[in-house]
This record gives C-alpha cells, sequence and structure tokens, in this order.
C-alpha cells in the first residue's frame, strides 16, 4: 500500500507508474503519450503544461531525476513510494538529490 501525501495527485501516480515502465529515460511528451495511451475513453488525456506542472513537482519532492538531454527518470524515492516502502509524506520540496534507478540517466547537477 503506498503512503500517500496531500500534494501527491492521481497524475503524479500515473507519471510514476509510466517511468516505472519504462526501459529508458522519458520526454515530457512521451509520459504525456503514455498516460493518454493509458486512460479509458481518454480519462486520463492531461494537457501536455499540467503534466510538465506535476514533473516539477515530483522533482522538486525528489521522486523524478532530469537528465541532460530533458528526459525524466524515477528516482530510487520514486521506486520506493511506489513499492510502498517510502512515506510520500515525509518528503519535503528541494528534497531532489536522489541519484535515478535506470543505469542510462545522466543527471543534471
Amino acid at each position: 500500500m503506498r503512503k500517500h501525501a496531500e500534494w501527491i495527485t492521481q497524475a503524479d501516480e500515473r507519471v510514476l507508474e509510466a517511468l516505472e515502465d519504462s526501459d529508458l529515460p522519458l520526454s515530457k511528451e512521451e509520459i504525456r503519450d503514455r498516460l493518454a495511451s493509458a486512460g479509458v475513453g481518454g480519462a486520463m488525456d492531461y494537457s501536455q503544461s499540467y503534466v510538465d506542472a506535476r514533473l516539477a513537482r515530483l522533482q522538486a519532492y525528489g521522486f523524478v531525476e532530469a537528465t541532460r538531454t530533458r528526459q525524466y527518470a524515477l528516482s530510487e524515492k520514486g521506486t520506493l513510494y511506489l513499492r510502498g516502502e517510502f512515506d510520500a509524506s515525509l518528503a519535503r520540496s528541494g528534497d531532489a538529490g536522489d541519484r535515478p534507478v535506470h543505469p542510462n540517466v545522466d543527471v543534471v547537477e
């Protein structure tokens, strides 16, 4: 069971799940496309600006990492959250110090 925080939305969880399912980091557009294709009847057809805002929030809390090529990968904290092993209410904005789980990610320092 995932340990939620007040700031986490359903879209955040779907973004994290899309990154978890990917073998490679994804661009903002690829994430949005995956969310749209996963929705039943367009139920998850989020605007690009909304996905961008959620990615910025997830990055600020350390759940995703951005690469030099403007792609995103799940961080260790994001992986632990999806497994129910991290309480998201303990995360604070500015916690983006985790290293990504994916070995092909070149993190922007």
